[in-house]
C-alpha cells in the first residue's frame, strides 16, 4: 500500500490516514488484509482503533526493530529471563571470560554499540545458534543460561519471520512457544510486550487462513536500509569536526535532498536481482559487509 512516516505522529493521526487509503483500494476491489509499523508513541492507540474500524486487519510490528528493541533493553535497563536479573554488562562479563563468546565473532562494539540504530551490532549478538545452545552446558551460571535464553528467544523470534524456507507448520509451533517464552520475560518494558503479544497471536491467525509462506516481507527493512545509506552519505558530507562533537542524529530536510536521488539509486543496485547492478567484492573490506534481509531473502548487504 505504502509507507507512512510514524515519527512525531499519533495513533489517531496515522488511523486516520490508512484509514482513507484503505476506502480508496477497496473501492478498486483491493482489501487491506495486514501493516507493518514499527513501535512509534502512538502505536498501541493505532493498533486498538484499526481493530475496531476493520477486525478482519491485522497488524504485526518491524521484526527487525523488535529484536532490536530487546538488545536495547539490556542496554538500558536490568532485565530478567524467569526471575534472574541481568543486563548487558553481564554480557560483557561473559564475553571477557568464556572464550566461546569471543569465538562466536561476537565484538565488543556489538555488546556496547556506539549507534544503537547499526543493526550490524544487533544481528551479530543475536544470530548465534551455536553459543546459545552451548551455553545449557554445566560450567556456565543460572545467570549465564538465562542471558543464553533471553538471547535465543530474539534470535528465535528473528527467524520466525526472517526464514522463508521454514515449513509453516513448524513456524506456527515456533511462534506459539515464543508467545509462551514472552511472558518469563521480566522488566522490560510494556512497549516491547506489547509488540511481542500482538505480533505473536496475529502470526498464528494470519497464516492460518491463508496459503502464504514469505514471512520476510512482515518488516520494514527497505525503508530502514533507505535511511541508512542516507545517513551514510550525509556523515561523508560532515567534517571531522562536526563528526567527533556531535551524536548520531537524523538528517534535516536540506540534507535529505542532497542525497536521496543517489542513495534510491543505490538502493536500487543492492536490492536489484539484475547481477549486473551488483557491487564488486573488492569495493569493500570484508569487515564492512554484512548479510542483511532484502524481504526476498538474504542479500550481501555492502555500508556505504
Amino acid at each position: 500500500m505504502g509507507y507512512l512516516p510514524t515519527v512525531g505522529a499519533t495513533g489517531k493521526f496515522l488511523f486516520d490516514s490508512v484509514k482513507a487509503k484503505i476506502e480508496v483500494l477497496g473501492r478498486t476491489g483491493i482489501d487491506v488484509t495486514w501493516g507493518s509499523s514499527d513501535a512509534f508513541s502512538g502505536s498501541s492507540e493505532f493498533v486498538s482503533l484499526m481493530a475496531t474500524y476493520k477486525p478482519s486487519y491485522y497488524h504485526f510490528y518491524d521484526f527487525v526493530h523488535t529484536v532490536k528493541s530487546g538488545r536495547n533493553q539490556l542496554i538500558n535497563r536490568q532485565v530478567a529471563y524467569d526471575n534472574i536479573e541481568f543486563s548487558m554488562q553481564h554480557v560483557y562479563d561473559l564475553w571477557e571470560n568464556f572464550p566461546a563468546f569471543s569465538n562466536a565473532g561476537i565484538s565488543f562494539d556489538d555488546i556496547h554499540p556506539s549507534d544503537k540504530q547499526c543493526l550490524k551490532h544487533v544481528m551479530n549478538l543475536v544470530t548465534q545458534h551455536n553459543l546459545f545452545s552451548s551455553i545449557k552446558n554445566p560450567q556456565y551460571t543460572q545467570k549465564a543460561k538465562a542471558i543464553g535464553f533471553y538471547l535465543k528467544f530474539f534470535c528465535d523470534y528473528y527467524e520466525l519471520f526472517n526464514n522463508n524456507d521454514t515449513p509453516m507448520d513448524l513456524k506456527h509451533e515456533i511462534a506459539r512457544r515464543l508467545l509462551r517464552e514472552s511472558y518469563l520475560l521480566r522488566n522490560v518494558t510494556e512497549q516491547l510486550r506489547e509488540q511481542l503479544e500482538v505480533t505473536l497471536k496475529n502470526f498464528h491467525s494470519f497464516f492460518s487462513q491463508r496459503q502464504l509462506q514469505k514471512t520476510s516481507i512482515f518488516g520494514t527493512n527497505i525503508v530502514e536500509n533507505f535511511f541508512s545509506i542516507i545517513r551514510a552519505k550525509i556523515r561523508c558530507h560532515r567534517s571531522i569536526r562536526e563528526l567527533e562533537f556531535t551524536s548520531i542524529r537524523y538528517p534535516n530536510l536540506f540534507e535529505y535532498g542532497c542525497v536521496y536521488s543517489r542513495a534510491w539509486i543505490e538502493l536500487v543496485k543492492r536490492f536489484s536481482l539484475d547481477c549486473s547492478y551488483s557491487f564488486p567484492a573488492h569495493q569493500v573490506g570484508s569487515d564492512r559487509e554484512r548479510k542483511y534481509n532484502d524481504q526476498n531473502g538474504w542479500v550481501r548487504y555492502q555500508t556505504a
